[in-house]
């Protein structure tokens, strides 16, 4: 196994969560070359599934059970997501004036955020939407957990049939959840079921949406192996043929080129990583650290800001952004060092008996 940190990816985390800052921050830009620019700042995410693939294969080499791989992974989100939630919690409750953004200000959304539950699982029950992510883009957490809990089970029931089962799981989970969410599998699903379960099954996949981006995961994990094993060439195949239907599921021949691109990124990462030692610069693998906590807080109170301060000026700033993405990424820093970071020792202490 080589070393369990990879600086290079932690550079690669500060792209992501740039691009992802830039589709949110810009999004409802009136400039069109930069708003045309922003809607692209969603790949951000798919980078940070992939990286996530990568690293927790090393994760799980370095734990001793399922449990203590678990336990890991609690550790790691818990501290961030009660800082963060909290904050953005008490910034819509108490401070923001507007009218708009009720579900941050909810203590039941609150809870659940820090419950690592999608509010479309609790709302199965209702058949309705009665609860909601205090911060929309808390969504990818659940997609996250999900990763971890099937990952970690396959990898401790049987390690060396771990990716194949992965596979087979993601297979399967991917017809049932196209089949229940697109037109196509509803049109096949009316010949034996009523409209209203269609429906009402439509709404339950919501919440697995975890196989919508399962095929992420698994690239990173294939880049593990290859950053293990430089000369089996045959994974570079797989993970062409993975963006290849990744490119057909999104159904525009750009994604191709897209996917194509980020895979290369990770590519010379593994064979040419001195072209990206630039991404090993101190200040930027600090930022990479304490991404986590920076994509938490940017969004919800970011936009908000902006907003706000575009119609006290009546018209659109464009540096505005860039000045809440500094404040946003300081935040991150101070938060990662002063408050996470003690959190994460006491429950250290707590749930893996480590005093140091």
């Amino acid at each position: 196994m080589k070393d369990s940190r990879v600086p290079v990816l932690d550079g690669l985390r500060v792209l992501s969560i740039g691009m992802v800052m830039l589709g949110h921050y810009y999004n409802f830009s009136k400039n069109e070359i930069i708003k045309n620019i922003a809607i692209y700042g969603y790949i951000g995410v798919q980078i940070f599934f992939i990286i996530s693939g990568f690293v927790i294969s090393i994760s799980l080499e370095k734990s001793r059970s399922y449990l203590e791989f678990l336990k890991k992974r609690y550790i790691r989100l818990a501290p961030g997501m009660f800082v963060c939630s909290t904050l953005t919690f008490l910034f819509f409750k108490y401070i923001y004036l507007g009218e708009d953004y009720s579900h941050s200000k909810n203590i039941y959304n609150y809870l659940i955020a820090n419950a690592f539950i999608d509010p479309y699982f609790c709302n199965i029950p209702y058949g309705y939407n009665k609860f909601y992510y205090i911060d929309n883009c808390y969504w990818s957490l659940w997609v996250e957990v999900n990763f971890y809990f099937l990952i970690g089970f396959l990898y401790f029931y049987s390690p060396k049939k771990m990716m194949r089962n992965y596979i087979i799981i993601c297979i399967i989970g991917i017809f049932f959840y196209v089949l229940f969410w697109s037109k196509a599998g509803h049109i096949i699903l009316q010949n034996f079921i009523s409209s209203e379960k269609i429906n009402y099954y439509k709404y339950v996949s919501r919440s697995f949406v975890f196989f919508h981006e399962c095929l992420w995961f698994l690239i990173g994990m294939y880049l593990y192996r290859l950053y293990n094993n430089k000369r089996d060439y045959k994974i570079i195949g797989y993970i062409f043929i993975l963006s290849i239907i990744l490119a057909f599921w999104s159904r525009h021949v750009k994604y191709l080129l897209i996917h194509t691109i980020i895979i290369s990124v990770f590519l010379i990462l593994i064979y040419f990583p001195k072209y990206l030692s630039f991404l090993n610069n101190k200040w930027i693998v600090k930022l990479g650290i304490a991404s986590y906590s920076l994509y938490l807080i940017h969004y919800h109170i970011g936009v908000a800001t902006i907003k706000t301060i575009y119609n006290y000026f009546g018209k659109e700033i464009l540096f505005i952004p860039l000045l809440i993405a500094s404040l946003a990424c300081i935040f991150s820093l101070l938060s990662y060092k002063y408050l996470e970071t003690p959190i994460t020792r006491v429950l250290k202490k707590v749930l893996l008996n480590k005093k140091n």
